[in-house]
């Protein structure tokens, strides 16, 4: 029986896919319910526009975001994105633009304690006794010894 650490490489992955896996399919739930209404709505064919940014914009979330605000976020995408300028071939930029600038804008208390964590954890690093300068010694410094003294 093979053993998975959760520090180990496959334990990793693991934990990744597991997290992964709901953003994907309320990504998808969600993004290709809304196709399929725009497509029924102007009497168009569903073509796969959406597979692709349907697995782009969970791999661009954070793993901690919740499921609402993903589906939210996908919906925007999706309507405002895409579907308001015409559908696939119409639009001028990629769906996950709109999604990433509105979570970002909307959305952001729910970020910023992570955004804040990580760069904080990622950016300091206190330095290294190489790093720092030469201490010159100076006059308030140097406290005489006793042998210094006069006699």
């Amino acid at each position: 029986m093979l053993r998975i650490s959760q520090f180990s490489t496959l334990g990793c992955l693991w934990f990744g896919f597991l997290r992964m896996l709901p953003m994907i399919a309320v990504s998808y739930i969600v993004g290709l319910t809304i196709e399929f209404a725009f497509a029924q709505i102007r009497h168009h064919e569903v073509n796969e526009g959406f597979l692709v940014t349907g697995f782009i914009i969970p791999m661009i979330m954070p793993v901690t975001t919740p499921l609402w605000q993903l589906a939210l976020a996908v919906a925007f995408a999706v309507i405002i994105g895409k579907e308001a300028f015409g559908g696939t071939g119409m639009n001028f930029l990629n769906p996950a633009y709109p999604e990433g600038m509105m979570l970002s804008i909307l959305l952001m208390n729910c970020f910023a304690p992570l955004i804040d964590h990580l760069v904080i954890a990622h950016s300091y690093r206190p330095p290294s006794p190489d790093c720092l300068p030469p201490v010159k010694p100076t006059s308030a410094t140097m406290v005489p010894t006793a042998s210094a003294l006069p006699r």
